[in-house]
């Protein structure tokens, strides 16, 4: 059987969104949230962890704990005016959480 369908900022807008076509499949759903996210109705039919994508030695454990078999990587951030403003933290919230997530 294939591993879960992952999916990063699930509990973000468009992470909620997807999760709700995603449980329709046969194939479980795993969602990862920041720590500090807001967790608000989240579903009760997926598997939710939270999981810090900037910490490399986390992502890794995490992605072999759980095997999955695709990812919809949603987390991150995609505000003009703050990439500009925190150039550091967009940097690592995109570019150095895609990296670890690839590494695990």
């Amino acid at each position: 059987m294939p591993g879960p369908i992952l999916v990063t900022g699930a509990a973000g807008f468009v992470g909620r969104h997807l999760i709700d076509l995603l449980v329709q499949l046969p194939t479980p759903v795993v969602g990862w949230h920041r720590p500090d996210a807001r967790r608000v109705a989240l579903r009760t039919d997926v598997r939710w962890s939270a999981v810090e994508l900037l910490d490399p030695e986390a992502v890794i454990r995490a992605v072999a704990e759980i095997r999955p078999s695709a990812v919809y990587h949603l987390a991150g951030s995609a505000h003009v005016a703050m990439s500009w403003q925190h150039t550091l933290e967009t940097y690592q919230g995109n570019v150095l959480a895609m990296h670890h997530l690839l590494r695990g």
